[in-house]
């Protein structure tokens, strides 16, 4: 089982994944509980990389209370280019999907 936090927005941009999966006007608590479970979990996840891997897809996709980042906009902020961003953006997301394939491994053994 694997954890995809982007989903496809267009050709350059990605939607991130609690804004697809949760409508934020709906104030209901189960909404709300997994609105923050999903971000403790990816939480939890990006606190494995280190820093700057995990830097990325939180500026990224708005993790940690930010909103969400262009790739013109993270390279301003490390000074490197979009691209730079891009490839650092792939290669975190790759390491994230294989946290979550480790967690989810986790939780399964112990059921």
């Amino acid at each position: 089982m694997s954890l995809n936090i982007n989903i496809p927005d267009g050709p350059y941009d990605y939607q991130p994944l609690y804004e697809a999966l949760f409508d934020p006007s709906d104030q209901g608590a189960d909404a709300s509980a997994f609105y923050v479970d999903l971000q403790d979990t990816v939480g939890r996840a990006l606190g494995t990389l280190p820093e700057r891997s995990a830097h990325i897809p939180a500026m990224r996709y708005g993790f940690a209370g930010q909103d969400p980042h262009t790739l013109e906009e993270c390279g301003a902020v490390l000074g490197v280019t979009r691209e730079r961003i891009r490839h650092l953006e792939v290669k975190a997301i790759a390491e994230l999907r294989l946290i979550a394939e480790f967690m989810a491994e986790s939780v399964a053994a112990k059921q």
